[in-house]
């Protein structure tokens, strides 16, 4: 991969939508990341799993934000669009902007109606 000019991530997937998943928590992972060793190995921070784990999103983004190149979100629980759950996300997206994070953030959740209602959020945010 590193020859290629790619990187790999590993991406923590909560083991309560997904029992017995691998690595189901950030500091897991970054464990992970750690042992390979390989300068190209980074995380996938997915801020709906990090809830969903019981992890603090905001200490998570601080503390990995060095081997973070991918942040998903999604509200919990449910994996709805923002305001559908108890994440306060503009609150991360706030730390995400303060941080100078460069890299990709995209939604992965499932609309509670169609698509283009669901993203009312990303409205009331801009």
């Amino acid at each position: 991969m590193r020859a290629a000019g790619l990187d790999l991530l590993i991406e923590p997937i909560n083991d309560k939508d997904i029992r017995g998943f691998f690595v189901p928590t950030s500091p897991e992972a970054a464990g992970v990341i750690e042992e390979v060793g390989e300068p190209n190995f980074f995380l996938q921070c997915d801020l709906y799993h990090t809830a969903m784990m019981g992890d603090d999103g905001h200490a998570i983004l601080e503390r990995y934000r060095p081997i973070i190149r991918h942040i998903q979100f999604a509200d919990a629980p449910g994996r709805g669009e923002p305001g559908t759950g108890v994440i306060d996300l503009a609150a991360l997206f706030s730390r995400i902007d303060a941080s100078g994070y460069a890299g990709w953030v995209s939604a992965e959740y499932r609309p509670s109606a169609r698509t283009e209602e669901s993203l009312a959020w990303l409205r009331a945010t801009a």
